[in-house]
């Protein structure tokens, strides 16, 4: 079955989460779930998704926070809050948290995947051309020359793109641990482990990045068309 799109589902109620679970994954959406804010956090941190479907009321906070928190980092997942809070104002504070669509519960699972699939059609894809190689940003996705797909993380997407913003040019190490990570990088050498799994992932066209000694990275001057 053709993929229809990655989805983090962010719900505390078993029943719900297994029901809605299933309708999602019938026609294609391949599925993971967290049932608290701390998981969801840690499950986004590590993974990118094409959308994030998440309740408010969760056993250690509110769901708009993760919307808050997640949906401007860099574009690429589209946030629904699926909710039993449906007053007006609670409505209000979900779109000012940053959500692109706000669901009343209770839902049905077909008609959950109904609203997600034709909000994702609305979303426009963002994509880069390198060379050979495309990156899609909003699918978290790196197609190689042979038409095979390999996942990216948040951070391996956000390096490439900020490489192909300035082809042909010197990206600093600051500015892309900046633009990664917010100025803080985890390890002292997480950004050279970054770069080593971009390149396994493009394996034979690894060649397209290059290292600046004592600099940063950019694209070849001919990677780019």
């Amino acid at each position: 079955m053709r993929v229809a799109g990655s989805l983090l589902l962010v719900e505390d109620d078993t029943f719900v989460r297994a029901s809605l679970s299933r309708a999602l994954k019938s026609i294609g959406f391949a599925v993971d779930s967290a049932s608290s804010l701390r998981d969801a956090r840690s499950t986004l941190v590590a993974r990118g998704f094409d959308v994030v479907v998440v309740d408010r009321g969760l056993p250690d906070g509110d769901g708009a926070e993760l919307c808050a928190e997640f949906a401007n980092r860099d574009g690429s997942a589209a946030f629904v809050i699926l909710s039993g809070r449906d007053s007006e104002p609670e409505v209000l504070e979900g779109y000012a948290a940053a959500a692109d669509l706000y669901l009343r519960k209770p839902m049905g699972g077909q008609e959950l995947a109904a609203h997600v699939t034709a909000l994702l059609k609305r979303r426009p894809s963002v994509r880069a051309r390198i060379g050979p190689v495309t990156v899609d940003a909003a699918r978290h996705q790196l197609i190689l020359p042979d038409g095979r797909v390999k996942r990216l993380a948040r951070q391996e997407v956000t390096f490439l793109m900020q490489l192909a913003d300035h082809p042909g040019h010197v990206v600093a190490r600051d500015a892309l641990i900046d633009a990664i990570w917010g100025a803080a990088e985890p390890d002292s050498n997480g950004l050279d482990v970054l770069v080593f799994r971009v390149r396994r992932k493009l394996r034979t066209q690894s060649w397209l990045i290059e290292t600046v000694r004592g600099n940063g990275y950019r694209l070849r001057a001919d990677s780019t068309s």
